[in-house]
This record gives C-alpha cells, structure tokens and sequence, in this order.
C-alpha cells in the first residue's frame, strides 16, 4: 500500500508518534489510510465584506 510509506520501517517512526498522538490505535494505524480531497472553491468572504462596503459608501456620503 501507499500509505504503508508514511507508516512502516523504523525511520517512520516520528510518523506513527504522531499518529498516535492525535489518538490512532496500532489497529487503526495498520489499515491503508484514505484522504480525500477537494480541488472545488468555495465562496470566498472578500466579495461579500466589498459588497457591503459598497452599499454603506452611498449612505456615508448623504450625511
């Protein structure tokens, strides 16, 4: 498996440390590990936050 890479050998070791300290059991650590990911963007904040700028700038100006 890939995953046996980051898990098996004795130079792994700092690996598995860690995998245990975020509370994998050695079970645990010997099944295959699965990550997914996803490349898809999500909104991002900034439009939003430029928006409402946008909107309260008419109001700032008729005061």
């Amino acid at each position: 498996m890939k995953s046996d890479l980051a898990k098996k050998g004795i130079e792994r070791a700092p690996h598995r440390s860690l995998f245990k300290a975020i509370g994998y059991t050695d079970d645990e650590i010997n099944k295959p590990l699965i990550g997914i990911a996803n490349s898809a963007k999500t909104r991002s904040q900034r439009p939003l936050k430029q928006a409402s700028i946008w909107q309260a700038e008419p109001l700032l100006n008729s005061a």
